[in-house]
């Protein structure tokens, strides 16, 4: 049986808003910026847990056929959302170890994400076609995850979302030890698969195509505003908050955009 906190995630994570900058940084820049935030930010759950001090994360995001989320991104629409799986172990397609299912919604500057732990099993049928979850998957949750699941599966039917496409990378990540509120990552390994059905998201290395990036993508995600510390070091840096999207890139890497 399904643990309980597999299914149940806390109500604070099911859904928030927040504010997203990115930033391209080079391995010195990197060296640097950690001097810094090693006195104000500490390990999330998931690098303190690796040897590395960095996990695996991998996302299947859902579109249509004419990449209707794609091309809403690349427009710049102030409102446009993205929907997709997320797990950050190397194989959650065991039915005992779950994923999440997002949606992530763009109002303008504000993002607001909302999340809920599922069975792989689950989103695997939801994926070859099923419109809902089976009864086991849905008695745990709380009406705000359900409300989740069932705006997921209404954009699936609406937008007719058959076209997916795994993303992976190695993330390595901080939040804030005072509040909790600030969140510090820095991504590398990009790469890029075309999947038809769950299980392609955990297919070796050697399947995926790398993504080019211009440098460690480097992401500061908060819910208020910056701290002063943190203004001065991305001040210090010239750094310069750049819209870049993982899924867009790895379309592109992959030239699915020429279709």
């Amino acid at each position: 049986m399904v643990s309980e906190d597999i299914l149940r995630p806390s109500v604070s994570k099911a859904c928030y808003s927040r504010r997203e900058l990115k930033y391209y940084i080079s391995r010195f820049q990197y060296h640097e910026i950690m001097k810094i935030i090693k006195h104000y930010m500490e390990f999330d759950e998931y690098t303190a847990r690796t040897p590395s001090h960095a996990y695996p994360v991998r996302s299947l995001y859902l579109d249509s056929k004419e990449l209707r989320c794609y091309h809403e991104r690349l427009d710049g629409l102030k409102v446009r959302a993205k929907y997709r799986a997320r797990t950050y172990v190397e194989d959650a397609s065991k039915e005992d170890t779950g994923l999440f299912m997002e949606i992530k919604k763009k109002i303008d500057k504000d993002l607001i994400k909302r999340r809920v732990r599922i069975r792989a099993a689950d989103m695997g049928h939801i994926l070859d076609g099923a419109d809902e979850l089976s009864i086991f998957g849905m008695k745990e949750m709380l009406p705000e995850e359900i409300k989740t699941v069932n705006d997921f599966l209404y954009a699936k039917t609406r937008y007719a979302f058959s076209f997916y496409l795994g993303i992976r990378y190695e993330r390595e990540a901080y939040y804030d030890k005072a509040s909790h509120g600030l969140r510090l990552s820095f991504d590398r390994g990009l790469h890029a698969k075309k999947c038809v059905r769950l299980p392609d998201l955990y297919a070796p290395l050697k399947n995926w195509k790398e993504i080019k990036q211009h440098g460690i993508i480097f992401e500061i995600k908060t819910r208020t505003s910056l701290p002063q510390w943190l203004e001065d070091l991305v001040s210090r840096h010239s750094m310069v908050a750049e819209p870049i999207s993982k899924y867009c890139m790895g379309i592109e890497a992959l030239d699915l955009h020429k279709r």
